[in-house]
Formats: C-alpha cells, sequence, structure tokens
C-alpha cells in the first residue's frame, strides 16, 4: 500500500471510528416499516450500489441520509444517478475496481467527495466464501473492521426476500424471483447460502451488530443466532 493509500484509509477509519454506523439495503420488507427516522437517527448512514437517492415516497421507510456509499461498480446500471439531489451530503465512496469505477471517481473527485478502493475487502471475502460477496456484506465486514462502535442494518435480509419494487439492481428483482417463492441458492455468481452462513455466524460473534424487526421476522436463523449471543435464548 501506498503512503496516500494509507493515508486514505486511515482517514475513512478516523471517520467511523466509534460511531453508530446505519446500513440500508434493498429488501422488501423495509416498506411500510416506518423505519425511516431510526435510519437517519444514526450517527452516520450507509447505502449500498443503486440505493441512492431515496425516491421521496421512500423516505419514511428507507430515510433520507447519506454519509456513505459503498458500490460495486459492476456496470449493470450507471453510476451517474449517484450524483443527484443531495449528493453534498455523501462525504466517503468505497468501491471495487470495476466497470464503473472510473466514472464514480471522476464524478466523485469533481464533487470533493473521499473515494476509497476496498477491492482487496472483495477479495478478502471471496477467499473466505469461495464465491463473490454481495456488497451489503462486503460493507458491513469493513466497517465493522474499521472501528465503527455499532453496525446496525436495515432492509438487509440476504435474499431471502426480493429487493423492493422500485430498485434498479436485477439480480433479486420480483420479476427475476423463483416461481415456488423460495430463495434462490445462487444470484449471479453469488452463492447465497454460504453467504447467509457466514452472516448467521457472524451475528452470534459480533455484539456490534444489530439488525431491525422487520428483516429479522424472515431470517429466523439470524434472530436465533441474536438471541443466543444476547443469552435470551
Amino acid at each position: 500500500m501506498s503512503s496516500q493509500d494509507e493515508k486514505i484509509t486511515m482517514d475513512f477509519v478516523g471517520f467511523v471510528r466509534d460511531r453508530r454506523v446505519a446500513v440500508v439495503g434493498p429488501s422488501r420488507s423495509i416498506f411500510g416499516s416506518g423505519l425511516g427516522g431510526d435510519i437517519d437517527s444514526h450517527d452516520l448512514v450507509v447505502r449500498l450500489n443503486h440505493g441512492w437517492p431515496v425516491p421521496a415516497a421512500h423516505r419514511a421507510d428507507l430515510g433520507d441520509r447519506v454519509d456513505i456509499l459503498y458500490h460495486c461498480c459492476n456496470g449493470d446500471h450507471g453510476v451517474d444517478r449517484v450524483f443527484a439531489r443531495g449528493v453534498a451530503r455523501l462525504r466517503w465512496a468505497c468501491f471495487e475496481r470495476n466497470a464503473d469505477a472510473p466514472v464514480l471517481l471522476a464524478a466523485c473527485q469533481h464533487a470533493g467527495i473521499g473515494t476509497l478502493d476496498i477491492t482487496p475487502v472483495y477479495a478478502a471475502l471471496l477467499s473466505r466464501l469461495r464465491s463473490p460477496p454481495n456488497t451489503g456484506l462486503v460493507a458491513i465486514y469493513h466497517l465493522l473492521d474499521t472501528s465503527a462502535a455499532a453496525v446496525s442494518l436495515f432492509g438487509m435480509t440476504f435474499f431471502k426476500e426480493p429487493y423492493f419494487t422500485g430498485y434498479a439492481g436485477d439480480g433479486a428483482a420480483a420479476a427475476n424471483w423463483p416461481a415456488d417463492g423460495s430463495p434462490p441458492a445462487r444470484i449471479w455468481h453469488h452463492d447465497m447460502v454460504a453467504q447467509y452462513r457466514y452472516f448467521t455466524d457472524l451475528c452470534r460473534r459480533e455484539p456490534r451488530l444489530a439488525v431491525d424487526p422487520v428483516s429479522l421476522a424472515v431470517m429466523p436463523e439470524v434472530r436465533l443466532a441474536l438471541a443466543t449471543r444476547n443469552g435470551v435464548a
């Protein structure tokens, strides 16, 4: 790592250290939850890939803040839409070196937004899971590794349900969901069974992790893992 890369990493670590972080995903159950106020009450709010900007009609459930964006830059949808209304509130963009990374970097530089290349984090999880990790898991792993005080997840169910209608990503769009309603074992090259198992184990042993109640309702294994960790199971 160059001295410049090391300085950027340490600047980001300092930004996150000891802060309460909300990470917001696109799972369908977040709608109707009214959790937007809880999300925005955190010290920092993280959005994933196409999770910004938040449409006005969704803010009661998703909140309206953004401090950090994690983006895989895989080219499935352009990153230009990120730099719309309210982008001035974005402080950091953490990205994977991928097709759209140059566009993201140029836009962030123009807007004065810090950027952090976290391709090594994707690679570390790829080695653990033996399949590419999704960006949500990368964000969780990275934030815990950078000394956040707490990481609270909202609308992240690891593909136990489809994306909410209108989310730009294609992988778990409702139109592509299995006809029998069961969760898919794989989405693109992601092994969702391996990711869910890893995430459940992380919840069992990591005291800084929390999951919103509507997401827990569709993840019984995670609910049990958290209860075991907290000594109530």
